[in-house]
């Protein structure tokens, strides 16, 4: 079904309280953000946001820094950071964008994503059903508070409008999700602050004229006696000198300016980052700050629709008082360094629970650390597995990698492989360890039909015709270039037409492998030496018969030192059993397990 077009507006209004004071719990306390002044303006500072606690302290954005400590002298201000702010804001579209691929990002805090057209793709992530439009809002909201956004979501029928309702909601800290139907529109329009009908884009009006100069309208309105956008939408005409602005505002007004959204690119480097203010040599914190990098990480992987191979965690710390320093030249200048960590995964991936296992497995803490830094490498695009209703195959092969990757992690990459056959006659160099092959461990079998029972019992060569048998294979029959009714020669060696089943010639290619005597699960690394009895061995202080018969080793005579050995298997009493062999000296010793 053909859905139409529907907008969703993010605003984080605490986007700079999170980009000065970070992500851990940065709207508690008394805290604010100021924005010093310019030009004439030099030396003052305004509050551009403030705690809930400041609120109830009586502060309120855009009051003076003076007139703000006067009313809480334990005021914490910090200068606003415009470049931490857009680093921010384009990594929650890079999340968002899992609800739609048309996503447009508007500073200071907006971000649109268009929904309409996308909420049959939505189903699986809302257990096979499509979503409701409330459905996206509450899940959108729900991802930005995982990431440490507080953010207001509106949907509506064009970013416009969905601005001037959100910019309402954030003034007034309305934290949730509003769905405005599209025949509502203009109503729901007409109830905000005249206020929140005038803002303009950097994109549009990068110089602030057109901010400025709307500006002086709504100044102007004001004195009118307009407090909201119904009392400008009620007006028959505006005055002669609003006319280069009287369209714009018409069309806000009534909720019918329609503009398509500028796409949002986002960089090619994957990195999250966070610098601790006072610094840790503890893992537990650590720990906490690694997993919300690796949640915004892989919220950032699936919007884009990737998964990665390899994971880099950069630690930078200062070394403890035990530490030695390199130079001593370098103590008085800085005692910093970094040490990366790589996590690996046996397939791309972007689970969090796999991630943070691998992380959690790898990460040590090397001295005081000060900052962290998480970046994805090798990423590769992942659209999501498709899964089956009647088995579990990619559910299989998601835990596998996962399993894998947690035991590379711990043990080691080399001690999880696949084995892989060599063109080698001696077994303990028959083998290599090669890197461990999920898709072929986990590859699907060929489905093979069983045979119907109606086939069982057909006529072939031994067994008498009946009326299921083949048709005979006439004596005259035509053949493809040939004159209907001309007869083919018989060739030499060929069976006479009629004859069912036709002889096939024997080969060495074609005859089956030759069944070789048994071999043990386990090689031990070297082979080790045992002590010959006249009826078996003796190894590790228990008896040990033979059974079974001798098997001779004849092979690599090119080599400094031929393979001549003679295998046999000796057996215990408690039926464990052992492969020993005889080498070229008479020596005996063991060679492998069973299992």
């Amino acid at each position: 079904m053909a859905r139409g077009r529907r907008v969703a507006t993010v605003a984080l209004f605490g986007l700079p309280m999170e980009a000065v004071f970070g992500d851990l719990r940065p709207h508690d306390g008394l805290r604010a953000v100021r924005l010093r002044g310019t030009g004439r303006d030099a030396g003052r500072a305004k509050l551009i946001s403030v705690t809930r606690a400041l609120l109830r302290q009586r502060v309120r954005p855009g009051m003076d820094e003076s007139e703000a400590r006067a009313r809480c002298p334990e005021l914490e201000v910090r200068d606003r950071d415009m470049e931490r702010e857009a680093t921010l804001l384009g990594r929650a579209a890079e999340a968002i964008m899992v609800f739609g691929p048309e996503v447009e990002v508007q500073a200071p805090g907006l971000i649109y994503v268009e929904i309409g057209r996308s909420l049959d793709a939505l189903a699986g992530r809302f257990g096979g059903r499509p979503p409701t439009e409330l459905d996206v809002g509450q899940a959108i909201s729900s991802l930005m508070n995982e990431l440490g956004h507080d953010v207001a979501v509106v949907i509506s029928s064009d970013p416009d409008s969905g601005r001037t309702v959100v910019a309402e909601n954030a003034r007034l800290s309305r934290v949730g999700v509003e769905v405005v139907a599209e025949e509502d529109g203009p109503e729901r329009v007409g109830q905000c602050s005249l206020r929140d009908l005038f803002w303009t884009d950097r994109l549009d009006d990068p110089e602030g004229v057109l901010a400025s100069r709307l500006a002086d309208v709504h100044r102007e309105l004001g004195l009118l006696g307009l407090e909201r956008v119904e009392d400008l939408a009620r007006m028959g005409s505006m005055p002669a000198r609003f006319s280069d602005v009287e369209r714009l505002l018409r069309d806000r007004a009534l909720a019918r300016r329609r503009r398509p959204l500028r796409q949002y690119w986002p960089p090619d480097a994957l990195v999250e980052n966070f610098e601790l203010d006072h610094g840790t040599e503890n893992f537990e914190p650590l720990g906490f700050i690694g997993r919300r990098l690796v949640h915004r990480l892989v919220a950032r992987l699936e919007g884009r629709g990737r998964a990665a191979q390899r994971l880099e965690l950069t630690l930078t710390y200062e070394p403890g008082w035990q530490d030695d320093f390199d130079d001593a030249r370098l103590r008085p200048r800085s005692s910093k360094r970094t040490q990366l960590i790589a996590l690996d995964f046996a397939r791309p991936t972007r689970d969090i629970a796999v991630v943070f296992a691998v992380l959690r497995e790898k990460l040590l803490v090397p001295g005081f650390v000060t900052a962290i830094r998480l970046e994805a490498q090798d990423t590769e695009p992942d659209p999501g597995a498709q899964l089956e209703l009647f088995h579990r195959h990619e559910h299989r092969i998601e835990e596998a990698a996962g399993l894998i990757s947690r035991l590379q992690a711990a043990l080691g990459a080399r001690a999880v492989f696949s084995p892989r056959m060599c063109d080698r006659h001696r077994p303990e160099a028959a083998w290599t360890a090669a890197p461990f092959d999920l898709e072929q461990a986990f590859s699907k079998p060929s489905i093979v039909r069983p045979p119907s029972p109606a086939l069982f019992g057909l006529p072939f060569a031994a067994e008498p015709a009946e009326d299921r048998a083949l048709p005979e294979v006439e004596a005259m029959a035509s053949v493809i270039g040939g004159e209907e009714g001309e007869r083919v020669p018989e060739e030499p060696g060929l069976a006479p037409p009629g004859s069912w089943p036709k002889p096939v010639p024997r080969s060495a290619e074609n005859e089956p492998p030759p069944i070789l005597p048994p071999r043990p699960g386990l090689l031990l690394p070297f082979p080790r030496p045992a002590r010959s009895r006249p009826e078996g061995l003796s190894w590790e202080g228990r008896a040990w018969r033979w059974v079974g018969e001798p098997e001779d080793f004849c092979a690599e005579w090119w080599l400094a030192e031929p393979l001549q050995r003679c295998y046999r298997v000796a057996e215990s009493s408690d039926g464990r059993r052992l492969w020993a062999f005889f080498d070229a000296e008479g020596a005996l010793k063991v060679h492998g397990i069973f299992d």
